[in-house]
């Protein structure tokens, strides 16, 4: 299908909330998850009224609320400052293929540094250049936003047992983004509730597929497992954090 002709605000639209997907990562809900999933699939067919279905959706879930008001707002600024002309000639489908890997993705962190480290590491790799700027700005500075985010988690929970709370306190980041980086540390397996046993938290940590867990209760204190102690103290060299943050 051909690509549908869509105004400035449509595509800062479908931007933002892939950036939205790719903060929230593993602390979707499997039903919403599954929804961005399909959200994902109508972008790169092209189809018609997707980014009027994304305002709706978030809309109707105060979860996505913040995230992608903040991330319209942060690429608006982005596409102000490198004065990127705002007329439909700025833009082709690149971007949209894009938007829709890390809408349906699994591990959408994992595809964004994939993505970005082939732009790094390999000159001949020319999609990029027909991405609009602003756009892989914004994505690469988030990414690393996340990770600086996670290694301050990692390393405060190797010097002592902290809490959802604790941790909001100790980094000075408000609470709700401490609580979605234990919960995506958590899911990836960097870390685990000390109300799990050691012979759980290893297999989960070391072999178990990406489980989905939900914190209800902010008092409950965290240990890091083998792979986030590995992380920090690499045996060969520094990787960088799959998935998580």
């Amino acid at each position: 299908m051909a690509a549908i002709r869509m105004n400035f605000w449509d595509k800062i639209t479908l931007q933002a909330f892939s950036l939205t997907r790719l903060q929230l990562d593993s602390t979707l809900s499997r039903d919403l998850e599954a929804i961005v999933h399909r959200v994902g699939r109508a972008i790169a067919k092209h189809q018609p009224g997707v980014a009027e279905e994304v305002r709706d959706l978030v809309n109707q879930h105060q979860c996505l609320r913040k995230p992608f008001e903040d991330a319209c707002t942060t690429l608006q600024t982005h596409y102000q400052q490198q004065r990127v002309a705002q007329a439909d000639d700025a833009f082709n489908d690149a971007w949209e293929h894009l938007v829709a890997d890390i809408l349906t993705a699994e591990d959408p962190r994992a595809t964004v540094k994939e993505f970005v480290g082939r732009i790094q590491t390999q000159p001949e790799f020319q999609v990029w250049s027909d991405i609009p700027s602003p756009f892989l700005t914004t994505l690469h500075k988030e990414l690393v936003a996340l990770d600086q985010q996670a290694i301050a988690v990692l390393a405060a929970l190797e010097r002592q047992l902290l809490n959802v709370e604790d941790l909001a306190y100790a980094l000075e980041i408000p609470l709700e983004q401490a609580k979605r980086t234990v919960e995506n540390l958590w899911n990836h397996g960097y870390i685990d509730s000390t109300k799990s046993n050691m012979l759980n938290r290893v297999m989960r940590s070391l072999h178990s597929p990406m489980q989905r867990q939900h914190l209800t209760d902010l008092k409950t204190h965290f240990v890091l497992t083998p792979k986030g102690h590995f992380y920090l103290h690499p045996l060969v060299r520094h990787r960088p954090l799959e998935g998580a943050a």
